[in-house]
């Protein structure tokens, strides 16, 4: 009890002695974070959430897609949809550079503001504005999947709480405008493809049926030699065949046409986007109470440090005292040669001139 008496009242008695530099520190500490936060931009986040549709398979059938593959083109499955791949999207360089020409309500007194206003993007040019552009909105938005259920969670921070809101709404509605695009040109592919398909099996078709019209008209007989039945049964063959594959490309043709131009949304929204009621930074109060633990600490730890030197310096520990000469004339080595690069002027005479 004694040796602990004798170590905490002496680290009291410093704190008492400085007391103006313990009290006074944390607090200057505390009105300065008061006065930065209270003139701190700030910041609000607005939330939606969205779960894609499955990647539809096309209706091709199974030895068209081979063929297609052979011409180069991939039309057994549509562009991936998976939940990462729209999480990646969201942070495209594509779809950003769109969202910073998009006007939206950035003030409260409702007047409209471009996204890179509002977010006071600057640049030398116009490459360079949109690089920074894309570098700030990528800090500001959010996105997370939940790999259990598929949904894709996207947050926006914005200085504004409703042009949060509309920040998030605009990037819902450009995944909405690339669905539609990239749909419906993977459905004019598909019915280009499947036109020009109809088109050479229609004519195969018709070189099949003359074949079989040119066969009977030269062999009236041809029920009696069974060389000619054979070759009558392998015309009839190919020109079933060239049936089936014309009226298939057929019902294809006229769905593919139809998908064309029905491309319903693939974007179930589950959360959509509100205009938040509170900000998430700056906590002021957290912040005010931090800042002046911290500095509160750092004014008691030295505090104790400089009662504990002025102690030293009194007790005549001849160690100390020859430490605190050289960390003196290290202090005035500097001193001196800091003169020396920075000469002062005394009345417009130099101070280094003789």
């Amino acid at each position: 009890m004694t040796t602990d008496r004798r170590t905490i009242f002496p680290l009291l008695e410093s704190l008492i002695r400085s007391r103006r530099l313990v009290l006074g520190l944390p607090f200057i500490a505390a009105v300065l974070t008061s006065a930065y936060v209270l003139i701190m931009r700030p910041t609000y986040a607005a939330n939606a959430s969205f779960v894609a549709e499955n990647s539809a398979q096309t209706r091709l059938p199974q030895g068209l897609t081979g063929l297609a593959s052979q011409f180069g083109l991939n039309l057994g499955s549509e562009v991936s949809r998976s939940p990462a791949f729209y999480a990646d999207l969201l942070r495209s360089r594509e779809i950003l550079g769109e969202l910073l020409a998009t006007r939206i309500a950035g003030s409260k007194s409702g007047d409209s503001v471009t996204v890179s206003d509002l977010y006071r993007v600057s640049g030398s040019g116009p490459e360079q504005r949109l690089d920074e552009g894309v570098k700030t909105l990528r800090s500001m938005i959010g996105v997370a999947v939940d790999q259990r259920t598929n949904i894709v969670h996207v947050t926006v921070e914005a200085p504004e709480p409703v042009a949060a809101r509309d920040i998030v709404q605009a990037l819902l509605d450009r995944l909405g405008d690339f669905n539609v695009h990239t749909r419906q040109s993977s459905a004019g592919e598909r019915r280009k493809f499947i036109e020009a398909r109809v088109s050479t099996a229609e004519q195969e078709l018709r070189d099949a049926e003359n074949a079989l019209r040119t066969f009977y008209d030269r062999n009236r007989q041809w029920q009696s030699s069974p060389q000619l039945r054979f070759e009558e049964q392998r015309l009839t063959r190919q020109v079933t065949v060239q049936q089936d594959l014309y009226l298939t490309l057929r019902r294809e043709y006229e769905t593919a046409r139809i998908e064309e131009v029905n491309n319903p949304p693939v974007l179930t929204i589950i959360d959509r986007p509100t205009v938040p009621g509170q900000r998430i930074r700056p906590r002021r109060t957290t912040s005010v109470l931090l800042v002046t633990f911290v500095v509160g600490i750092l004014a008691a730890t030295l505090a104790i440090l400089l009662q504990h030197h002025k102690d030293l310096l009194e007790s005549g520990d001849p160690e100390y005292l020859r430490l605190n000469e050289r960390m003196s004339g290290l202090l005035n080595t500097f001193r001196k040669s800091n003169r020396l690069k920075h000469p002062r002027t005394v009345r417009g005479v130099d101070a280094t001139a003789d």
